[in-house]
């Protein structure tokens, strides 16, 4: 019998895993997995969902790094611009491609991540960031 390749279940775990973790590279960690699965080379065949970003997401803005969670969350945007634009079909896979966009829950952790936010000169600029989100 074959042995059974992780799904998406199986990294959401882990990246919660890494969500939860108090190591302080944890975000680049669970980031690393979030681009493992998005490789179309790593041999996956679990794509990262909402969720599988929104852990990410949160796992960034935990540690106070709203630019990293603005980022994740451009990328969601353009992924799924580029995916528009085609046949809807992810090239490696010949599978149809899932949109993934940002929920409601996707957004409070990067208002959280503002909220956290510290910066040196100005300790209101979190604070002003998260309420134009609104």
């Amino acid at each position: 019998e074959p042995p059974t390749m992780p799904n998406e279940y199986t990294y959401n775990a882990v990246l919660n895993a890494w969500r939860r973790s108090s190591l302080p590279d944890a975000p680049e960690r669970a980031h690393a997995i979030l681009r493992h699965m998005q490789d179309p080379q790593s041999g996956t065949t679990a794509k990262p969902s909402e969720v599988s970003h929104t852990i990410v997401i949160d796992t960034y803005g935990a540690n106070g790094n709203p630019m990293a969670v603005q980022e994740l969350l451009d990328d969601m945007y353009v992924s799924a611009d580029k995916e528009a634009e085609g046949d809807g079909t992810d090239s490696y896979s010949g599978r149809r491609a899932r949109h993934v966009l940002p929920n409601s829950i996707t957004y409070r952790s990067l208002m959280n991540s503002w909220i956290r936010y510290e910066h040196d000169e100005d300790s209101s600029v979190g604070l002003r960031n998260a309420v134009k989100l609104l």
